[in-house]
């Protein structure tokens, strides 16, 4: 009769070497976030400068790191040279540092809100140019050279690392600097990243399984934990999702939709952090008024303002998700008065915008389900505006995209009734737009657009455009009614300006989507878009359908944290088997012996 052997814990002992293995193999091949304080994680980041260099060499490093002469400017990197060539001796070097500090101390006197603000904006337009290794050294420097009070650069870091952006992907390091924004620093948006990272299919994060429940866990801390000292304005958008398309728990069990609390949580982000809002939960407000849904009323006035409100947002542009539709809902409503009074003028200014938000979409190619979106929304503000040109209601069109070039002004129609074709003209130089009918053009064929300067704004960022239509004669002529422009920003405006002649400016309403702005005009000079200060727009890079920059890799940036090897797991798996089969043998043949 085979014998069998038990365990201290009362299971057969091969039965608990199978459990052990098991074991091992899942804790190897999962993802767990190394708890680290905002102290270790500083300290794993330090900068370690190299061995062997003369007190000259050093300084000379520390120069150039503070110019950014030949290398990115660093000055948490310039300060570690100076300092080395202190250690050895260099009077110069204590100069150097001492006026490192004095700048700093500069940076920090001027406010939460003032220069340091305004350096850590500069790290997020380096990324958003793909450049980050710029990028890391500015959020590098935010939360370790001039210690910014809000440490701001830390999710900077963290989000860097996530994504393997100028540095080797690390995904334990970038949780384990989210888990110190969210737990230690009590910041919602430590929360809602880590909740980012668990929503994700799994494969995208190395080591990382997909669970709705963690994700929805931690997107629900990032507005309702007791430890915040600012909550986020995306984490409540993100858990409304769930409830608003309902969900699989991890345990396979489905969740139905449950919109009163989707609502309920829409709202709190569009109410925002104070300083911004989230303009896509808006725009599902927007859908959820418009349309109603179980347990919530239709109410046009209310659809009308959260569409409204979601094109309020600075940061909100024509990919993002929803915006060419919130331009088509508007649209309607102020062409058929609903919940609002008829403004035909207002909807037509609706409907192009609408038609360029979903040419962008086109533009960008996507998946089918996307492009078939964005042509649906093409197509239908197409026909609003041949129907509000024409001046009925009843002109049913069927639209068919033509695209001519000539020279560097790029001419789009959509067919029709003769001169009431919609038409693009773009200057490829420029970016500058204008949209209209073949005859508010005046049968334009080219937009001519020059950059040039307004004495009367010297002192202000702005940038200013002389622009000309040409017909096929290359004469210059107006147009006929008001039409569409689309000027190009890189900034938050403050204002647009009509310059006349003199100089002197007349005030245009304008409406900033994004990176872009419109306005209605019926006179073409110049025109000159004034910025609030220059601080590149925020993205939302979650709902933006856009192609990645090149990524800079650079192996010379910091490390931290742990990140788990699948080589190194399944060799010590199979070391663990191999050594299991031997314990397992041993206590076989010792038994038997006996």
């Amino acid at each position: 009769m085979k014998k069998v052997i038990i365990s201290h814990y009362g299971l057969p002992i091969v039965k608990l070497m199978v459990i052990l293995v098991v074991g091992i193999l899942v804790l190897g091949i999962s993802h767990t976030v190394q708890a680290l304080t905002r102290e270790e994680v500083a300290e794993n980041l330090a900068i370690n400068v190299e061995d062997g260099l003369s007190s000259e060499e050093y300084f000379a490093l520390g120069q150039q790191y503070e110019t950014g002469d030949g290398v990115v400017q660093w000055y948490a990197k310039a300060l570690a040279y100076y300092k080395a060539a202190e250690e050895q001796g260099l009077v110069e070097a204590r100069t150097a540092i001492d006026n490192l500090n004095a700048y700093k101390a500069e940076v920090l006197a001027d406010g939460d809100q003032g220069a340091i603000f305004t350096f850590y904006r500069t790290g997020v337009t380096a990324s958003q140019k793909g450049d980050y290794e710029q990028a890391f050294a500015i959020y590098y420097d935010d939360s370790f050279f001039f210690e910014d009070p809000q440490d701001r650069g830390l999710g900077g870091l963290a989000d860097l690392y996530l994504a393997g952006d100028g540095v080797e992907q690390n995904v334990s390091s970038a949780m384990s600097i989210y888990e110190v924004m969210a737990v230690e620093q009590g910041k919602g948006n430590g929360y809602t990243a880590l909740g980012n990272i668990y929503a994700a299919a799994t494969g995208t994060y190395p080591g990382v399984n997909q669970s709705n429940d963690t994700a929805l866990k931690y997107y629900l801390l990032s507005f309702q934990s007791d430890n915040l000292t600012a909550t986020d304005f995306k984490g409540p958008r993100y858990a409304a999702n769930f409830y608003d398309s309902g969900f699989y728990h991890d345990d396979g069990t489905w969740e139905n939709p449950n919109y009163t609390l989707a609502e309920e949580y829409y709202l709190i982000a569009v109410a925002g952090n104070g300083r911004t809002f989230d303009g896509t939960a808006a725009y599902k407000l927007g859908t959820y008024y418009e349309y109603g849904r179980e347990g919530i009323a239709q109410d046009y006035s209310q659809a009308v303002y959260y569409y409204e409100k979601a094109l309020s947002d600075s940061n909100v542009h024509s990919t993002m998700l929803g915006i060419p539709d919130t331009y088509l809902a508007l649209g309607r409503f102020y062409e058929n008065g609903l919940g609002v009074a008829i403004d035909l003028e207002k909807a037509l200014s609706y409907y192009y915008q609408a038609q360029a938000a979903a040419q962008d979409n086109l533009d960008l190619g996507g998946n089918v389900a996307g492009y078939e979106a964005a042509l649906k929304v093409y197509q239908e503000a197409t026909e609003a505006i041949q129907r509000l040109t024409q001046g009925t209601n009843d002109t049913e069109t069927t639209t068919e995209n033509q695209q001519t070039t000539t020279d560097d002004t790029t001419t789009e129609t959509t067919s029709g009734d003769e001169n009431q074709e919609v038409v693009t003209l773009s200057d490829a130089t420029t970016g500058v737009s204008v949209i209209g009918t073949q005859a508010a053009l005046s049968n334009a064929v080219t937009v001519v657009v020059m950059r040039t300067t307004v004495a009367a704004l010297k002192d202000l960022n702005y940038d200013a455009y002389d622009i000309t239509l040409q017909d096929a004669s290359g004469n210059e002529v107006q147009p006929s009614e008001a039409v569409q422009v689309i000027l190009p920003v890189a900034y938050e405006v403050s204002a647009l300006y009509h310059v006349a002649n003199d100089d002197s400016l007349t005030s245009v309403d304008v409406i900033q989507n994004g990176n872009k702005v419109t306005f209605t005009t019926s006179h073409f000079s110049i025109y000159a878009v004034v910025y609030k200060e220059q601080i590149a727009l925020e993205e939302t890079s979650s709902d933006v359908a856009v192609s990645e920059p090149q990524k800079k890799q650079s192996d010379t940036l910091p490390k931290t944290g742990s990140q788990s090897s699948k080589p190194l797991t399944f060799i010590g798996v199979a070391l663990v088997m191999i050594l299991s089969v031997f314990t397992i043998n041993y206590f076989l043949k010792q038994k038997n012996n006996e």
